[in-house]
Order: C-alpha cells, then structure tokens, then sequence
C-alpha cells in the first residue's frame, strides 16, 4: 500500500527536480546570450567611434582616412561602410558586409541570411560645427556568436 504513495513522491520529486534544472538552464543560456550580444554591440560601437573620428568633411564632401586595416577587418570577419548625410555609400572596407538599406533611426541592425550579421550604424558629427555630416556602419559576422 506505502508501495505506490512512494513511487508517487519519488516521480513528483524527480519532475520538480527536472522542472527546477529546466529553468535554471535556460535562464543560464538566456543571460549569457544577451551577456555575449551587449559585448558584440559595445565592441562594434568602440570600432564606430574610431572609424567616424578618421572622417573630414571639407567642402560639403566627407573624406575618409581610415586607421583601419583592411586585412585585421577581413580575418576578424568585419566591415566597415561610410555614408553621406543622404545614406549614399562613400567606400567600405572588409568583406562582411551587412547588405541592408541604412537605416540611421536604427541603431543595430542584424541581417539573417546565410551569414548572419550584426551592424550598428554611428553618426558622425562635423567637429567644426557640430552638425551631422554622415553616418559609418560597422557589421561584424555572428558565426562565431552563433558557434558559442
């Protein structure tokens, strides 16, 4: 009679258990994705700003001189883009590159084709004026993002 009030408790017991581990996995993964994305952001934002800091507007033109390059970009599966206040493309540099129309009201945007990708778009601020002048994207591949 106590025979199968135990297997009972001991199957309630194991489904608690097994429910508790569940959730405890997930909010694991959870928080460690969003740990792992606000990095890819905070880094793609770093390389932006120096990007955008290498860019002369003179003459109504943004000249670009880039400290970057284009092989640390290319092996380090990232890309660079210059836009004009318009969204034109000036020049890019590296191989991945995010192929998504600028949206600069969009800080990040992430493509999901067959290499996904991340990008963050960066105003870039005329210093003389202190005027919007244009606009670099960095996007980085989510490969080894998606690996991890």
């Amino acid at each position: 009679m106590f025979q199968k009030i135990r297997y009972r408790l001991l199957l309630s017991y194991l489904v608690v258990f097994a429910s508790l581990l569940a959730i405890f996995g997930i909010a694991v993964r959870v928080a460690f994705t969003r740990s792992l994305t606000q990095q890819t952001t905070n880094r793609l934002i770093a390389i932006g700003q120096g990007a955008a800091a290498n860019v002369e507007f003179e003459k109504g033109h943004l000249t670009v001189e880039s400290d970057f390059r284009p092989q640390d970009l290319i092996t380090r599966h990232q890309a660079l883009q210059w836009f004009d206040i318009q969204g034109n493309l000036i020049t890019q540099q590296g191989e991945t590159v995010l192929t998504l129309p600028l949206l600069p009201s969009k800080m990040v945007q992430i493509q999901t084709d067959k290499v996904p990708i991340q990008a963050v778009t960066i105003p870039i601020i005329g210093s003389d004026n202190n005027q919007l002048v244009g606009y670099v994207r960095v996007s980085q591949s989510l490969e080894e993002f998606e690996e991890t």
